[in-house]
Formats: structure tokens, C-alpha cells, sequence
């Protein structure tokens, strides 16, 4: 009989030197030797968004401006208000002093370092013992949902501070049940405050939401049994979110003034929200995460991805979660309401994972705020991976040494794991009508579940450090074993070198690339689902132009790979995909693409940059016509009546008494060099005056003066910007300064100083 059984608290003390490195050893494995060999994250979002965002903002601060405005791609789009390029984090500030395209995979493995330590930390305080501790930090920071994501670095760095939020709440819920006032208490909510804060900043709103909706059930569970502790720890909660909220509110409020402009400013539609919902099948990844084949093995044949259903966190720790629930009773009445609230936070987050496969999401998505902000519902199982953790973590200190009955039954298990084993073996060798993931699977599984019952049969009656060590390494062995593959690293060559690309379009008008011929190369050539090494160069994915990579030669496009995109900028694209040839020409010369991207066959790399006539960037129009808004503009660019080339839509139907019988004519507008992307400078030349069209994407945050004087700024031919310019000789300058920046900067410098101030008071 242990601790647990006559309910008392087992020992709580301070885990030792070797049990911390344990629970630290399974990230270091894993990532040491990319970091330590200089190479680097590449597969996906690494080289098609991060690497190009994080170096162009380096170089931006490096040159003493603030990366607001990011003119390479999409005619232009913010950057800072962009909440995934995270670029107010202060781990991602490291990227000014290193190479992004390492310093990534640096930042990934001091984040798995550090969600690994919360996670010890969040065991300990919610009663497990050092072993607990070691094996809830192991499951969640190797389990395959936060490896296999390891190239989303947003998404990664918001999960790796969930268990410190969650650490937090539940030391507020225990301070404030007490009372508001307390020093103790506000001190709490500092802290929470702080930790949440940096979450948000770290830039997955998503995965920071499903954080916070299980550390306000901590909360819940942590209080105190009572009408009035209860409101103690909601008002304190509430407290901390609000705080966070003004911490970060520099990043907050212009990433909300650019989500008002984006498409998903009425929320996602039914289809969207619901994909990437969880495959209910790849729930036998709990125990064969592999099934159904791995992009690391180069033979996942499941549905969707592979990251995105990936839910394993070992064996043993799956069974230490399953003897905590089953062996609830013999828990202390407060670890067992714990374990219940846990368990419920599972099921329920399993549930809404399911997305589409079940009524109740598509339910809540209609009738509930929020659910129809997000999509990938398999998102939701961070909430299932990190009680699942937990669970494990608390249902360690329950393994005992086996009574005789026991003994009869552990043995049997190792008798039917290694006949896992042999049939898996066997069946990988037959020719039978399966995949070879599935045999290889079962065998895994045998081999684990077979160590799992060695390891229960051999477990002693006062288990000593020794032990705690030996099961530590079996655990990390196989999660290390279930991992291995899933972070794809290459060498720095791929950013560093100079491609055929850059040499070919180097006269600084724009690249586009039709979606179409972007889907074949992403989806079927480059970054195939079935494998993260389809076989190919990946220098010739840069070749290629496939977006946002030709940013990283300075290199303007039309195309934007991001998930956050404005409005006009998405309805102008879509209609241009739409035009015929004709027409599309004209678009694409109105929007400055000098190089349009076509299919060049089956050899690397797929595609060939032929030039666009009449490309040009600023240009002096002699006739305008108001339209009253975005859709009308658009409609008329559809018109094959209409000649976007010598008249100007803009709008503001009525502004016609402002400019009273304004003739025009054409000219000159060049460009003059600026090395601060948020300020644009054009020499105008019109004998006549005119209208001077800059092809690149209005925002509400720009501003225009001539000669010095404002003057207004109009939104031209459905994304532009348009501007009346008097006849002679002239300089445009356009300024980009969105209030929202300068907003949240001033609030998040008021509340940090008054978390100062209390932190020094209190």
C-alpha cells in the first residue's frame, strides 16, 4: 500500500539533478545534433514563411526602422500586425543577432526545453511524485503532436507555454481563494499575467485560446468548495487575462485593426472551419502512432496529414493515465476531483477535435462565439495531449509492486506482446494485402507493451532513484523512437545560395505564380503528405519561385502565402485567376508582375518565368472614374469594355465636386531608392497633372503627402493606391503609421510599468 492509498499526498520534493535531466534528455537527443551540426529547419512553413519574414525583419531593425510593412510580397501586406511572424516574442528578438534559418532550430529546442521544465514544475504542484514529474514532462514535450509540428514555430512556441500558464492559474486559484487582497494573490496574478502575456505574443492565437479555456478549468478545479472562493479565483483570473491582454497589447491591437480588414473578419465558413478534423481512425495512434505509415518513413497513406491527427505520448505513460482513472478511488478526495476535471477535459476536447465527424462541432460553430474563428478542430487535442500528460504524471505514483495475481497476468501480457511481435515480423515478410506500416506498427506496439510489463513486474516494493531512472529511459526511448524523423532538417546551403531565379528577374518588378501551378508544386512535387523527402533538390523549391520564397533574394511577388490576408487583396487575386488571358495580362501589368510563373514540365524546377509587357509600378493615368466601393471597382476590372490601363477607379463616388473638371494627361513616376519599407518616394513628371497610380496595396494606415502638404489618398482599381498630382514636377511620399501600433505600444508600456511597480510593491 502507498501513499496514495490511505490518502495522503506522496512525496512532493524537488526532483534531483538526474531526474531533471530525464525529463530534459528526450529535446536534446532529438534536436542537439541538428543545432550543434549547424543545420536547419526547412519542411514547410520554415523555408515558405518563417526563415523569409524573421531575416527581412532583421535586416529592417539592423537598418533602425521598425518592420511594420513587408513590400515584398502580395503588392505589399503588414508584417508586425501579422500575429505568426511574432516579431514583439523576445525569444524570436535572438533572430537580429543570428541566422534566422538556424537560430529556428535553436529557438525549437530551448522551447521544448522549456514546456519539458513547466511541465515538471505543473506535475509537482498538482501532487505528483518526482517519477510523475519526470514522466509528464517526457509524454508532452516528446509527444508526437508537438514534434510533428515542429516547422509551425508559432504554434510550437504558444504550446510550450501552456504548462506555465497552467502553473499559474493554479497557484492563483490557491492564493486568491483566500482573499483579493492578499500580497500573495496579486503577486499570483503577475505572474499569470506575465506568463500569459508572452504566450500571446509568441503568435498562435489558436493554441493560446485552448490554453486558456484549460486554465480557467484549473482554476475552477484549484479553487477552493465555495460560492465565494470561487468568485475570488474568476475575478483573479479575469484580473490576469486583462492584464496579459494589455502586455501585449503592441502586437493585440494591430493584429485585431489588420483582422477587421481581413476575410476572416466575419469568421470562417462552415467548410473552412471544419477542416482538418480529426480522422477518427488515427485515435489508434494512442498506441501505434505510425499505423498508418509516416512522412518520416516516406509511406503515410492515412487521410489528411500526419501532424495534424498525431496524438502519441508512449505506452507506459498512456497506462500510468489509464490507472489514475481506473484506480480513481484511490486517490485523495482533492487529486480525484483533479483527475475527474482532467479526464473531462480530455473527452471533451477529443470531442471537438472530431470536427466534422460529429454534430456537435458544426453545432457549436453555428450558434457559439469564437468557434468560428479557427480551423483544423484536430487543434484541440493540445488540450487532450497535456491532460492525457498529467494523468500520466499523477497515475505514476499509483504503480506498485505486483501481488500474485498480478505477477500471473504481467506475464501473460509479455507472452501476448511478444506474439505482437512475431506476427508483425511474420506478416512483414508475407505477402499479404496490407501496408507495410500496419505490420511494422503491431510489432512496435508489442515491443513496448512488452517492456511495459517488464517493467510492472519487475517494479520494486520502495522504488529508489535507480528505478525511477531505468523506467524514465524506457519511456524516453520510445517516444524518442515514435519522433525520429519528424523534424526534417538540411543544410544552410538551401538560404544561402544564390539561385538561377534571382538572376532571371531581377529588375524589381513583381513575380506571380498562378495557384494552380503553386498547388502542383507544393502538393504533389515539393511537399507531399506522404513524405518529407520526395527525392528532390530543395534548392529548387526557391528555383521554382514557390511562394514566399523569393523573398529571400529580395525578390517582390504578387503571391502571399499567409493565413492572415486582407480582403481586397484575396478578392483581387481570385479575381484575376478568373479573367481570360487577355485581361489577365493587363491585371498583372497593373499590379507590376513583370514575370509570370508557367508550367516548364516534369524537370526541376517545374516552372519558367516568362516577361509581362507593360509592367510598371507607379504610373501617371489621364482619366479617372469614382466607383462607389471595392465591388463595383472589381466589376469593372472584370469588363472587357474597360481599359485598366488608361483610367483610374477610385473610391468615393461624390468626391467628382472635390476635383471639378481636373483634366490629366500621362508622364513620368519613378521610384526613388528607401531602405525603410514602411515610407515609399515618387518623383512625379506631368506637364498635364494626372493621376499617379502606386501599384501597391492600400491600407488605412498609409498616409500621403505632396511636397510636403497632405494630400488624400484614395484606394485605386479595387487594391491600389491612387493620388491627384498637379502638372510640373512633384515628390509623393507614402508614410505607413497605423494608429493601432502606436495604441498598443503606449498601453503595453503603461501596463508593464505597472507590473514594475506592483512586482516591486509586492
Amino acid at each position: 500500500m502507498n501513499a496514495a492509498e490511505v490518502g495522503e499526498k506522496p512525496a512532493k520534493g524537488g526532483a534531483s539533478w538526474v531526474m531533471w535531466a530525464l525529463a530534459l534528455a528526450g529535446p536534446l537527443l532529438l534536436l542537439g545534433p541538428m543545432v550543434v551540426q549547424g543545420d536547419v529547419l526547412f519542411w514547410g512553413t520554415p523555408l515558405l514563411q518563417f526563415t523569409p519574414w524573421h531575416r527581412f525583419a532583421a535586416e529592417v531593425v539592423r537598418g533602425g526602422s521598425v518592420p511594420l510593412w513587408n513590400p515584398y510580397l502580395g503588392a505589399g501586406a503588414p508584417l508586425l500586425a501579422n500575429h505568426q511572424s511574432a516579431l514583439l516574442y523576445p525569444p524570436n528578438w535572438l533572430l537580429l543577432f543570428i541566422d534566422p534559418a538556424w537560430g529556428h532550430g535553436l529557438l525549437l529546442l530551448l522551447h521544448l526545453l522549456w514546456t519539458a521544465a513547466g511541465m515538471v514544475l505543473l506535475a509537482r504542484a498538482l501532487g505528483a511524485g518526482p517519477m510523475g514529474q519526470v514522466i509528464a514532462a517526457q509524454a508532452w514535450s516528446m509527444s508526437t503532436f508537438l514534434v510533428s509540428r515542429s516547422g509551425f514555430l508559432s504554434l510550437m512556441a504558444a504550446a510550450a507555454w501552456i504548462p506555465w500558464v497552467l502553473l499559474a492559474a493554479h497557484h492563483l486559484a490557491t492564493e486568491a481563494s483566500r482573499g483579493l487582497r492578499r500580497r500573495e494573490t496579486v503577486r499570483s496574478v503577475l505572474i499569470l499575467a506575465v506568463a500569459l502575456s508572452l504566450q500571446l505574443l509568441a503568435g498562435h492565437a489558436q493554441t493560446t485560446w485552448y490554453g486558456l479555456l484549460l486554465a480557467a478549468w484549473v482554476t475552477w478545479l484549484a479553487s477552493e468548495r465555495g460560492r465565494t472562493p470561487w468568485i475570488r479565483s474568476t475575478v483573479a483570473l479575469m484580473a490576469g487575462v486583462a492584464l496579459a491582454a494589455a502586455l501585449a497589447a503592441a502586437q493585440l491591437i494591430p493584429t485585431a485593426e489588420y483582422l477587421l480588414q481581413s476575410s476572416r473578419a466575419a469568421g470562417l465558413d462552415a467548410t473552412s472551419a471544419m477542416t482538418y478534423s480529426f480522422w477518427p481512425w488515427r485515435a489508434l495512434g494512442l498506441l501505434m502512432p505510425d499505423l498508418f505509415g509516416s512522412p518520416a518513413a516516406g509511406d503515410f497513406w492515412g487521410y489528411g496529414n500526419y501532424w495534424e491527427d498525431a496524438l502519441y505520448i508512449g505506452v507506459i505513460p498512456l497506462l500510468m493515465a489509464a490507472t489514475a482513472v481506473v484506480h480513481l478511488r484511490r486517490f485523495d478526495p482533492s487529486r480525484r476531483r483533479l483527475v475527474i476535471g482532467l479526464l473531462a477535459a480530455c473527452g471533451v476536447a477529443f470531442l471537438f477535435a472530431l470536427g466534422s465527424n460529429t454534430p456537435l462541432l458544426p453545432f457549436l460553430y453555428r450558434w457559439v462565439p469564437t468557434f468560428d474563428l479557427f480551423n483544423a478542430p484536430a487543434r484541440w487535442n493540445v488540450v487532450t495531449c497535456i491532460g492525457l500528460a498529467l494523468l500520466a504524471g499523477l497515475g505514476a505514483d499509483l504503480w506498485s509492486a505486483p501481488t500474485a495475481r498480478g505477477v500471473y497476468w504481467k506475464r501473460l501480457a509479455i507472452a501476448g506482446s511478444f506474439a505482437m511481435v512475431a506476427v508483425g515480423w511474420i506478416a512483414n515478410r508475407t505477402q499479404l494485402d496490407l501496408h507495410a506500416s500496419m505490420p511494422r506498427s503491431f510489432g512496435v506496439l508489442g515491443i513496448w507493451l512488452m517492456s511495459a510489463a517488464i517493467v510492472q513486474l519487475q517494479w520494486p516494493s520502495l522504488p529508489d532513484r535507480r528505478w525511477w531512472v531505468v523506467v524514465g529511459l524506457v519511456v524516453a526511448a520510445d517516444l524518442y523512437a515514435a519522433d525520429i524523423g519528424l523534424v526534417p532538417s538540411t543544410t544552410p546551403r538551401l538560404y544561402a545560395a544564390a539561385t538561377d531565379l534571382g538572376k532571371h528577374v531581377k529588375d524589381g518588378h513583381r513575380t506571380y505564380l498562378p495557384a494552380d501551378l503553386e498547388y502542383d508544386v507544393k502538393f504533389k512535387r515539393t511537399h507531399r503528405f506522404a513524405t518529407f523527402n520526395p527525392g528532390i533538390d530543395w534548392l529548387d523549391v526557391r528555383e521554382a519561385g514557390l511562394p514566399n520564397t523569393p523573398m529571400l533574394e529580395s525578390i517582390p511577388s504578387l503571391n502571399n502565402f499567409d493565413p492572415l490576408l486582407a480582403a481586397e487583396y484575396s478578392e483581387w487575386v481570385t479575381l484575376l485567376e478568373a479573367s481570360p488571358e487577355p485581361r489577365q495580362k493587363q491585371l498583372l501589368a497593373l499590379a507590376d508582375v513583370g514575370w509570370l510563373g508557367e508550367a516548364s514540365g516534369e524537370t526541376p524546377p517545374w516552372v519558367e518565368y516568362r516577361a509581362v509587357p507593360d509592367a510598371a509600378r507607379a504610373r501617371i493615368l489621364p482619366a479617372v472614374r469614382w466607383v462607389s466601393g471595392r465591388a463595383e471597382a472589381l466589376a469593372l476590372l472584370a469588363s472587357p469594355d474597360f481599359d485598366p490601363l488608361s483610367t483610374l477607379l477610385l473610391e468615393g463616388r461624390g468626391q467628382e465636386a472635390r476635383f471639378p473638371a481636373l483634366g490629366g494627361g500621362t508622364g513620368q513616376a519613378e521610384i526613388l531608392p528607401q531602405p525603410n519599407p514602411n515610407r515609399v518616394i515618387v518623383r512625379t513628371v506631368a506637364e498635364n497633372g494626372g493621376w499617379l497610380l502606386l501599384a501597391d496595396a492600400w491600407d488605412p494606415g498609409w498616409a500621403a503627402k505632396l511636397d510636403g502638404e497632405t494630400t488624400p489618398l484614395f484606394r485605386a482599381d479595387g487594391l491600389f493606391r491612387g493620388i491627384r498630382v498637379p502638372p510640373g514636377e512633384h515628390v509623393v511620399r507614402f508614410d505607413y503609421r497605423p494608429w493601432g501600433f502606436a495604441m498598443g505600444i503606449l498601453i503595453s508600456a503603461a501596463a508593464w510599468s505597472l507590473v514594475f511597480f506592483l512586482a516591486r510593491k509586492h
